[in-house]
């Protein structure tokens, strides 16, 4: 269950240090002219063995359906994403690291902050949570992002950015997740 929260996490944490490269793949496996980047099932799929590895998560199917919802849920952010994911898998650590991100990633998460919310975010989400409703804001540099979740069955959230409705969406299991969450994707969209 831990790599649930690291796969939340990895759109809030700022950290001190930088990841070197973006990791491609050649079309012929050759060397070829064109590289593309790995898809969402390699990304989510070679992150979750190595969580799987360190005993950081038992169930790697479940862990792969989230990583890849979440991926889906950035919408045009999907590839900064994937580079934190990626980040992370090059560097994971063993318990009680499961569910930091390495310090060592640090581009790789502002690129995704920045293509989310225009700027990376200066703190990490504040979310209120009851029964039935959350609402969570950060603040990324002088962007205000919200979003205000009904997280009953069919259920809306409502998604602000600097003040202004930029869409509705149905929440996905980060509810109160502005940077992974179903906001994410309106978020990118709207700058």
């Amino acid at each position: 269950m831990r790599s649930f929260h690291i796969i939340a996490a990895l759109g809030i944490l700022v950290f001190e240090a930088a990841c070197g490269g973006k990791v491609v793949i050649d079309r012929d496996g050759q060397g070829g002219n064109e590289p593309i980047d790995p898809g969402p099932s390699e990304v989510c799929s070679s992150y979750c063995s190595v969580q799987a590895e360190l005993g950081c998560t038992e169930d790697v199917a479940t862990c792969v359906s989230i990583c890849k919802t979440n991926l889906d849920a950035v919408g045009s952010c999907a590839p900064s994403l994937g580079a934190v994911i990626t980040c992370s898998t090059q560097n994971a650590s063993p318990p009680p690291n499961c569910s930091e991100l390495p310090p060592v990633c640090t581009d790789e998460v502002e690129a995704f902050q920045t293509c989310v919310a225009s700027a990376p975010c200066t703190s990490f989400g504040n979310c209120q949570v009851s029964a039935g409703h959350c609402n969570c804001t950060n603040e990324c540099s002088g962007a205000l992002v919200e979003s205000d979740c009904d997280t009953k069955p069919g259920g809306t959230c409502t998604c602000r950015f600097n003040g202004e409705v930029v869409g509705t969406c149905a929440p996905t299991y980060a509810k109160c997740d502005n940077l992974i969450g179903c906001c994410a994707g309106l978020f990118a969209a709207s700058h």
